[in-house]
């Protein structure tokens, strides 16, 4: 409903990212989930001897730890954003990318491609639901 007749992207950033291709019908293709930012964050902590325990901020040259924990993080959910995009790209030209979570708005600076970002897509979507229903 967000995109029209349009194939779509769905990117939903939380605990998982979760990343689900859907035709301009509606349909589910198929997708992907990864350890969403956070957990790859902590993952890093938690499973290696010295990564510190520490926020660190997205910069383009890191050069303190933290800084390149959080930027190498970044990278990788953009990526793998990027690569399934240009992936569904080939067989769905007007492909839409759509982003929402609480980890969303760190993602979006660091996408390249085009993409809206919907703050409280879930509850849209059970909205959306709910109106059919009613039809």
């Amino acid at each position: 409903a967000i995109v029209g007749d349009r194939p779509a992207l769905v990117v939903v950033c939380g605990t998982a990212t979760t990343m689900d291709l859907l035709t301009a019908d509606g349909e589910f293709v198929g997708g992907g989930i990864m350890p969403g930012l956070g957990l790859m964050v902590r993952a890093l902590h938690q499973n290696t001897a010295t990564l510190p325990d520490a926020q660190g901020d997205y910069v383009d040259y890191p050069r303190q730890t933290v800084d390149a924990i959080a930027s190498g993080c970044a990278h990788a959910q953009a990526g793998a954003v990027e690569r399934l995009y240009f992936l569904h790209k080939r067989k769905h030209a007007d492909l839409r990318c759509i982003i929402s979570g609480g980890a969303a708005r760190t993602l979006g600076p660091r996408l390249t491609i085009e993409f809206t970002y919907h703050e409280n897509l879930v509850l849209e979507g059970l909205y959306q639901i709910a109106a059919s229903l009613a039809d």
